[in-house]
């Protein structure tokens, strides 16, 4: 039971030791990089630096890190003691070694279509009509499923995703 009781602290004693750029992710390799730079194409990366996350339009992926234009960085910020602080900008180029975390957008086109087919039918089903003794009105729901998909994913595709690109995996090509 002792044991036990010592493991945690023994832990965090290991945790404070060590330093936390040991326990960052290697720098990707020349495929990798090669790899992601195609995933990114002309898109907008967010990139954690800090524990901040920056969306950053036009980078430049190569070996080295992360290279951009620093007019083209944005940020949510935080709320601080009541009010909304922006995190300091961010200097091109980043070391992958400064880059915690890179994301990629995704289309939320299926999300948003598997969202639209099912609401749009059960919409149908629960909304309030006469008595049906033909069917109709369950025929009805079943062929919302169609409009409801392709509604729903219109939607999604102007509602981008982000995925983790670095250092979890990797986008395939």
């Amino acid at each position: 039971m002792r044991i036990a009781c010592r493991l945690p602290g023994a832990l965090l004693l290991a945790a404070a030791l060590v330093p936390a750029a040991a326990l960052a992710a290697p720098a990707p390799d020349a495929a990798q990089v090669a790899t992601l730079a195609r995933a990114i194409g002309r898109h907008a990366i967010r990139v954690q630096v800090g524990g901040e996350r920056y969306e950053i339009d036009r980078a430049v992926i190569d070996t080295a890190g992360v290279s951009f234009d620093p007019a083209t960085q944005s940020t949510r910020g935080r709320w601080r003691g009541g009010e909304k602080v922006p995190p300091p900008p961010l200097a091109s180029p980043l070391a992958w070694a400064q880059v915690e975390q890179l994301d990629v957008p995704r289309s939320g086109f299926a999300r948003g279509a598997a969202i639209g087919g099912l609401v749009a039918p059960i919409t149908v089903a629960v909304w309030p009509h006469e008595s049906d003794p033909e069917g109709w009105w369950s025929l009805l729901a079943i062929a919302a499923i169609v409009p409801g998909a392709l509604a729903g994913g219109i939607v999604g595709a102007f509602h981008p995703t982000w995925k983790r690109a670095w250092p979890q995996g990797y986008i395939e090509p």
